[in-house]
């Protein structure tokens, strides 16, 4: 390995320098990165992260091609953001930023978010996977003998980054034939690069150093410690602040909202293309207003697209108090005393992603340094890092909230010389030491406490053990000294805590849990096999890896077996999120549960009332039997089916339970196996085979209630024989003949509008049947829920990509509301598919949603909803499903 690089994989821009091993003094250069721009190939210090798709012959042949071998279907950098002006709904921007979030798939085809469905997507992981390909073939372009995959190399990824989005990073690296990469942290990175900076300040001991890194897409904090009398002594990086989907980003968009005010109080609304413009311009002139002093205005001009541009064309000013006036509403100052209390939740969010709900950038800084201050330190240092620090108003304010909040002495302001360039440099610095070329290492082990809950010998005691001190550095092994007991052979789960780095703990100390106090971080649910044995004696060790994920090994004490599980360290759950405890049954009652089922099943006895007999074995309602119960029900009945020696009767009995019992498919460590048997029935039985409508109608009641725990290629696969069983014809209505028939095809009807993971030219295609059969007088209750379910604007299992267009949505709310009728699954319909959404791409238009809020007036659950966006209450939820849900969907309790 010749060289040692250093990579900056920016949200908005990626910067590259790098370093030979043996020269000496070991300069370092900058990597000027080839790549297209509207004049053909050029070298650039950034490359921007940007990526356009190209669809059919919008471009001519060859005129994407670079020196060396590559697709022409994309382009990245430069010439992407260019092509992106033309058509900004094939533009992926910030795709880094998708990384982080829980619910996003990353190895699913989502980006770009506001495209529409004629486009050919990519995953979060191509993107990034495509930005490191380009750097990669201009870096071999260049160093033909030294090609990247055979250097060192150090890539930077912002702190609170979970182990989730540090995989998805290193896979995207493998595959693009990187392997000898280690992650260094932005802030730190920063760091590094201004000790090595001109003017930068003396440390003394126990100096405290706040990195403050608002990039394009995120904003991050981190506390670094100096140790020693010098400045050549030790750093220590103590806190990371959570993961804050905060920054440039939302400040362009907050613009973007005040203009677009204007232009529609001159009565000119903007097309959804007009409105992705209006964003980058935005962007585009807040930089050019910050740059240039002198500057006091910009006009910013929207081609329209009629074969005349000028006719078309929509023209609008953004001042300097615009820029001035969006940054303060995310810099709001506000007293120490106030330090823990939340602001209204007033996020701006977009493109599916979940900005943050406060978007007071200090309130969340204060929040960070609250268990530090509390305990008698202060900031003597701070270090501003990413592109918005570039603005002074955003400095001055930051510095004056630290100035406000603590008095004198103020905090030392540490130069930090090319912004856009110093986690780069930082990068290959922390390269460079990490070899013991050039300078120091800083400390940076994990950032917080996490503990492991235990079961306590005293009945009502809840515990934890330390299983990960803070400050643990990556690879270093912790034991566990006591000894502890494993459950195997059954369904187990390890909770996983965290406190604040200030929390000085020992490895293996035993703490009571205190809710109050520890965070919690997520939960692992698993089997553990072992020989013969339902409880084992264990040494237990834990480490962090290098991407930054805790393993947890377990040895048992006698026979030599091992185990290891890896846990996430993702941010901590938000407040609400576990909810409470599910009611508990004991093991007699769930017996003789059991035995009732059973019994339900034997040859020659039908049992009528089940469920009835079941409430009150358990005395317990149907809707509140714990999961532990229900799941326990299921299995014993899935040893009851015998494919060729059931009744008519007792099939339509056993579908019946198995969809009441599975619901909604997920929740517990085993259900995974367990939908896995049903799907093995199905493949084998048929789903199309009902000779028996009885039968037939319960089977597909089941598919419905389980449908959330499916795979896309499950639903794919059943969608297909309900459209063949149902004659689905765009052109006709749902016509059934007879009142059975009628009835039943509403449920097959119910059912396949609760498949969200099928294709969306499919739900297109049933929502346009659903409407031309309402609007012809069916007006059924079924079908105007289902078109609420296909056309719904929030998912409720599956992610951003599965919905319809808005223009489909649009023009479905529109014939809806002119529908003559005023039912409750009516309002139901009209909420649904007006409900606000993240992303702005599928989200109505405001017009619209107030047309619906009238036509809803008085009923306030349908406006909360439709206002409240992402969240449903729980009656809502359950009203959404089709069904009620079991308790503990979100907590899973296997205590019985």
């Amino acid at each position: 390995m010749k060289y040692i690089i250093g990579i900056d994989l920016g949200t908005t821009n990626t910067a590259l320098f790098y370093a030979r091993r043996d020269e000496a003094g070991v300069p370092s250069r900058q990597f000027n990165i080839l790549q297209l721009t509207e004049r053909g190939p050029q070298e650039r210090p950034t490359l921007p992260s940007a990526i356009y798709l190209i669809q059919g012959h919008e471009t001519e042949k060859n005129s994407l091609n670079l020196p060396w071998e590559g697709t022409t279907h994309y382009a990245v950098g430069e010439m992407a953001l260019h092509l992106g002006k033309r058509i900004p709904s094939r533009l992926i921007l910030s795709a880094k930023s998708w990384l982080a979030i829980p619910y996003s798939a990353s190895r699913d085809s989502i980006l770009p978010a506001s495209a529409d469905e004629t486009l050919v997507k990519i995953s979060p992981l191509e993107s990034i996977r495509r930005l490191l390909d380009h750097l990669k073939r201009a870096w071999n372009h260049q160093f033909k003998k030294h090609p990247m995959e055979e250097q060192s190399v150090v890539m930077t990824v912002p702190a609170s980054f979970d182990d989730k989005a540090r995989r998805i990073v290193f896979e995207a690296a493998l595959k693009t034939g990187l392997r000898n990469i280690v992650f260094l942290e932005e802030p730190q990175a920063a760091f590094y690069h201004s000790l090595g900076a001109e003017g930068c300040p003396s440390f003394g001991d126990g100096d405290l150093i706040l990195v403050v890194d608002i990039g394009g897409g995120t904003t991050d904090f981190s506390l670094i410690r100096h140790k020693g009398e010098d400045s050549s002594s030790g750093f220590e990086r103590v806190a990371v602040s959570d993961h804050l989907l905060i920054g440039g980003d939302n400040i362009d968009r907050a613009i973007a909202y005040r203009l677009r005010e204007r232009l529609e109080e001159k009565g000119e609304a903007l097309s959804e293309s007009e409105w992705l413009s209006l964003i980058q311009a935005a962007k585009a002139s807040k930089e050019e207003l910050l740059m240039d002093p002198g500057m006091v205005e910009k006009e910013i001009v929207l081609f329209g697209s009629s074969s005349s541009l000028l006719k078309g064309a929509k023209k609008v000013v953004v001042g300097r108090g615009d820029i001035e006036e969006a940054h303060s509403g995310f810099l709001q100052m506000f007293p120490w005393s106030e330090a823990g209390v939340s602001m209204r939740p007033k996020g701006i969010q977009a493109f599916g992603l979940p900005y943050e709900a406060e978007p007071n950038i200090l309130r969340h800084l204060a929040k960070f340094l609250l268990p530090y201050i509390e305990r008698g330190e202060r900031v003597t240092h701070v270090l501003f890092n990413g592109g918005q620090t570039k603005s002074a108003a955003v400095v001055d304010a930051i510095e004056g909230a630290l100035s406000g909040w603590f008095g004198s002495p103020h905090a030392v302001r540490i130069p930090s010389p090319d912004p856009d360039l110093a986690v780069a440099k930082g990068a290959l610095l922390f390269g460079l030491a990490s070899v013991g070329l050039k300078g120091n290492l800083i400390k940076g082990g994990s950032p917080r406490t996490f503990v492991l809950e235990v079961e306590s010998a005293k009945e009502g005691e809840k515990l934890v053990v330390v299983a990960l001190p803070s400050g643990t550095e990556r690879g270093r092994p912790c034991r566990i000294d006591t000894p502890f007991s494993l459950r195997a052979n059954q369904p187990v789960v390890f909770n996983l805590y965290s406190l604040p780095g200030v929390f000085q703990g020992k490895v293996g100390e035993l703490l009571p849990l205190d809710p109050e106090k520890f965070c919690f971080q997520g939960q692992l649910q698993t089997v553990v096999k072992a020989r013969g044995e339902s409880e084992l004696p264990v040494q237990l060790e834990t480490q962090v890896s290098e991407i930054g994920i805790l393993e947890l090994n377990a040895f048992a004490l006698k026979g030599g077996q091992q185990w290891s599980f890896e846990f996430s360290l993702k941010e901590p759950m938000k407040e609400g999120v576990r909810g409470g405890p599910a009611a508990s049954v004991s093991r007699e009652v769930i017996t003789r549960a059991k035995d009732l089922l059973s019994e339900a099943f034997q040859e020659g006895k039908l049992l009528p009332g089940l469920f009835g007999a079941l409430e009150n074995a358990v005395s317990l309602p149907r809707d509140q039997f714990p999961l532990l119960l229900l799941r326990t029900l299921f299995d014993e009945l899935i040893h009851s089916f015998e494919p060729g020696k059931l009744s008519d009767e007792k099939i339509v009995r056993f579908w019946n339970c198995a969809g009441f019992l599975m619901r909604p498919g997920f929740g517990h460590p085993l259900d995974k196996e367990r939908m896995q048997k049903i799907w093995k029935i199905i493949l084998k039985e048929g789903a199309d085979r009902f000779k028996d409508k009885d039968a037939e109608l319960q089977f597909w009641i089941a598919m419905r209630r389980v449908a959330p725990g499916m795979v896309k290629g499950q639903q794919l696969h059943l969608q297909k024989a309900l459209f063949r069983r149902l004659e689905m014809n765009e052109n006709k209505p749902i016509n059934p003949k007879g009142r059975q028939e009628q009835y039943i095809v509403e449920e097959l009807i119910r059912t396949l509008a609760s498949f969200e993971l099928i294709e969306i030219k499919d739900k297109i295609r049933l929502g346009n049947i659903l409407l031309k059969t309402v609007k012809s007088g069916s007006v059924k209750e079924s079908y105007l829920w289902s078109l609420g379910r296909v056309g719904a604007r929030v998912p409720l299992y599956a992610s951003v990509s599965s919905q319809v267009g808005k223009n489909v949505a649009e023009e479905w709310l529109k014939e809806a509301l002119a529908l003559p009728t005023g039912t409750k699954d009516w309002k139901l319909l009209l909420a649904q598919l007006s409900r606000k959404t993240a992303a702005d791409h599928l989200d109505i238009s405001s017009q619209l949603r107030e047309q619906v809020k009238i036509c809803l007036s008085g009923d306030t659950d349908l406006i909360g909803l439709i206002e409240g966006g992402e969240d449903a209450s729980s009656p809502l939820e359950e009203t959404l499903l089709g069904d009620s849900m079991p308790l503990g969907l979100k907590l899973v309790s296997l205590e019985s």
